[in-house]
């Protein structure tokens, strides 16, 4: 009886040892799968920001030509007035 009682201790810890291996590999994929959905959203992320950052550079460019259009016209009918001036 007591060899009988070992094998079952073996195998009771045979058992054991399985579920600690099938517990510790799903642990590791579950950490895998989300590293995998933490490094998509950042790249998502990145690209949103990067686009942000580009309609913000061309929004600035062309309130910078739009700005400097209006400083021109505003020379031009400055001018336009003297030359007026000076010709009466």
């Amino acid at each position: 009886m007591a060899i009988s009682g070992i094998s079952s201790m073996a195998s009771g810890g045979a058992l054991q040892g399985a579920q600690s291996a099938q517990t510790a590999a799903s642990t590791s994929n579950q950490v895998a799968t989300i590293g995998a959905q933490m490094q998509s959203e950042k790249m998502k992320t990145d690209a949103q920001i990067h686009q942000i950052q580009e309609e913000t550079r061309t929004k600035v460019a062309e309130m910078f030509r739009e700005t400097h259009l209006n400083k021109v016209k505003s020379s031009t009918k400055i001018h336009d007035k003297y030359v007026q001036q000076m010709m009466a």
